[in-house]
């Protein structure tokens, strides 16, 4: 278990560094809901953090969590990491990146997360991040993406039951490769000036 920690840490380091110019110089922080760590919440950890550092997160159930305005790497260590809240990134400045690895995984029965992207004009990447259906109501959008001209996903998944919308955007530029972005009858759409460059998984069809 050890070793595969150690791995994971190396990984979310090696891609803080190429994400970052100014990487070499952040804090590492680290996430633990059972307080062996510097932080027992994701948000917490969030509002401590300065532009450019790194947050690793650990096992445990987290709430919603909420990034505005911080170039932050923010990577979720192991499949133990669990949350019934949204993902929210928000107000980017130009020059600032976002970069999110390993999406926390749904917690069974829970409500979340969604990810929800938003006013960002720096630039967004999402790696290694799962979405999937959960008891989200009619019409729940799993993942929002918004004012937003640089946003890219690689490795990660976004799943729709058949009433749910999987992906929306608004106003946004988004790359791919976006695997399995619709699944069982779920939705793609856009709304106003929007690309959804890659391969999204079925047709962009304007809602």
């Amino acid at each position: 278990m050890a070793g595969g920690w150690n791995v994971a840490v190396r990984v979310a380091i090696t891609l803080a560094l190429a994400s970052f110019p100014a990487a070499a110089r952040a804090e590492v922080l680290v996430v633990d809901a059972d307080g062996s760590a510097d932080f027992t919440t994701l948000q917490a950890a969030i509002d401590a953090a300065r532009d450019g550092d790194l947050i690793l997160v650990r096992h445990g159930d987290y709430g919603a969590a909420k990034i505005v305005g911080k170039g932050l790497h923010l990577a979720v260590l192991g499949d133990d990491v669990v949350t019934s809240g949204d993902v929210e990134l928000r107000n980017l400045a130009p020059g600032q990146t976002v970069l999110l690895s390993g999406l926390p995984a749904t917690r069974p029965g829970g409500l979340g997360p969604r990810l929800i992207i938003d006013g960002c004009a720096g630039s967004v990447r999402i790696h290694g991040c799962r979405i999937d259906p959960s008891l989200q109501p009619l019409g729940s959008v799993m993942a929002r993406v918004s004012n937003s001209p640089d946003v890219l996903f690689a490795e990660s998944s976004i799943r729709a039951d058949d009433r749910q919308v999987a992906l929306e955007a608004d106003d946004a530029a988004i790359g791919g490769p976006l695997d399995g972005a619709v699944v069982g009858g779920g939705e793609v759409g856009h709304r106003g000036s929007c690309s959804v460059r890659g391969s999204i998984g079925v047709a962009v069809r304007a809602r």
